[in-house]
């Protein structure tokens, strides 16, 4: 009963993770766009923006990771055989992963508030599906587990990552092409 217990809690902070980085990536996009707004709407959005990435980052997104740790790691103590299982290795791996990307989220929103952002909101917009691959990535991991075939998911994992990232380009041009018509 404990471990369902802390199993539901560790959902629940994957849920809030993933909403927090998804929703983190969107208004870093935002924030850039906003530069192609006059002085003034630029200041004021910026402004606010800033102030909704870090609140989002530091009250949500970030006690979110640590509940899923928390809770993941409550998990394995409570069941340590799951860390004998290739499914269960690759997770923590991809998690790993997702524990960089926060990083380097929290290290964006330095850049932000020091003025330094360099990115373009494309290169954002393509920032932002890494968390989705790895959300698809994990959620497959753990559903299918030991029938995972390593191949078709490594295969299958590449042709959704090309696929998501095509979506962006098409995104991008199709902007492109509305902008220019609207001159």
């Amino acid at each position: 009963m404990f471990y369902l217990i802390t199993k539901s809690i560790h959902i629940i902070g994957v849920v809030s993770w993933f909403a927090g980085l998804f929703y983190l990536v969107r208004l870093f996009v935002y924030y850039r766009e906003a530069a192609d707004e006059t002085t003034q709407k630029q200041q004021i959005l910026q402004a606010q923006y800033k102030v909704m990435i870090r609140r989002l980052y530091q009250i949500i997104t970030t006690p979110a990771m640590v509940i899923t740790l928390i809770a993941g790691i409550g998990m394995l103590g409570l069941r340590p055989e799951l860390l004998q299982t290739p499914w269960m290795l690759a997770k923590l791996l991809l998690v790993a992963g997702l524990l960089v990307y926060h990083w380097y989220c929290g290290r964006i929103i330095r850049q932000l508030s020091d003025q330094q952002i360099k990115w373009a909101p494309f290169r954002l917009r393509l920032f932002n599906e890494v968390a989705t691959i790895l959300l698809v990535a994990i959620v497959f991991l753990v559903v299918l587990k030991n029938t995972f075939n390593a191949l078709y998911g490594l295969i299958g994992f590449m042709v959704f990552a090309i696929v998501l990232f095509a979506a962006a380009s098409w995104y991008k041009t199709r902007r492109k092409s509305q902008k220019s018509f609207k001159k």
